[in-house]
């Protein structure tokens, strides 16, 4: 599982030990994945149970531990919760016309320059969309200020 996404996160959050996957089972463990808004729960779902199904070893200190990882983990996610705000905090209302003028803008300088078409592609091999990767080129290069 990759803890750098928000689903396996939000799985430590309520499940940290493999009997308590075990015990939950696949089903059970992808509705209440469902229910915190998880994205292909079923998926993860599937290899959580698998993976605890490999394990049955119980050993000394799991449950202080388990509730340390239950701790850690809720901080981690405010903390990302907090950095994407800081980072995509954009304002609830907005001037579309402008948000228009900086995407057309990001669109052509893709197309004419070097420099922003590696910074698309960048982006679009980090796993953004399409319109966030222009819309990323368009607030990162600073267009806001050419206006």
């Amino acid at each position: 599982m990759d803890l750098t996404n928000k689903g396996p996160l939000t799985l430590l959050t309520g499940y940290q030990t493999p009997s308590a996957v075990r015990r939950l089972g696949a089903e059970r463990l992808e509705t209440w994945l469902r229910n915190c808004k998880v994205l292909h729960a079923d998926p993860l779902a599937e290899t959580a149970v698998q993976a605890a199904e490999r394990q049955h070893t119980s050993l000394p200190g799991e449950k202080p531990t388990a509730q340390m990882v239950h701790t850690l983990v809720k901080e981690l996610m405010a903390l990302n919760e907090e950095v994407a705000e800081a980072i995509c905090g954009a304002p609830q209302r907005y001037n579309r016309r402008l948000q228009r003028v900086l995407y057309t803008s990001a669109l052509f300088s893709i197309r004419r320059s070097e420099e922003s078409r590696r910074f698309y592609d960048r982006k679009r091999a980090e796993g953004k969309r399409h319109t966030q990767a222009v819309l990323a080129l368009a607030l990162a290069r600073r267009r806001v200020k050419v206006l």
